[in-house]
């Protein structure tokens, strides 16, 4: 009989295990959902324009939120600390919404494109 009680009280304990931790794993879930997407007031970083060379993309200037992940071109409600390119998690590439090309980008050499005055084409 002692042995059936145990049983019993070894499942029910997993049980209380298991439902404890579901809603912990769905609190977390809920925290993400309220904090990580519905931001109200933004926490992040300010990065200043940076100008194209002939070799090297730059970048607008933008905003990027370390709570909710979005990243805006005009100043969100919230607090930025503006923070050097160097210490920027990611890269930007020609998918970011500040992503501004080298200047040579599509073929030509600053303002000018590279031809050969002998090609007969």
């Amino acid at each position: 009989m002692n042995k059936k009680i145990s049983i019993i009280a070894s499942i029910g304990l997993l049980l209380v295990g298991g439902l404890v931790l579901g809603l912990t794993l769905s609190s977390a879930n809920n925290f993400e959902i309220a904090h990580g997407v519905e931001c109200s007031y933004h926490h992040g970083y300010h990065y200043e324009a940076k100008d194209p060379d002939m070799n090297e993309a730059g970048h607008k200037e933008f905003w990027a939120c370390c709570v909710c992940g979005h990243q805006y071109l005009s100043q969100p409600n919230g607090e930025f600390i503006t923070q050097d390119d160097q210490y920027m998690i990611g890269i930007i590439d020609e998918h970011h919404i500040a992503y501004l090309p080298p200047t040579n980008y599509g073929g030509g050499n600053g303002n000018y494109w590279i031809t050969d005055p002998f090609d007969e084409e």
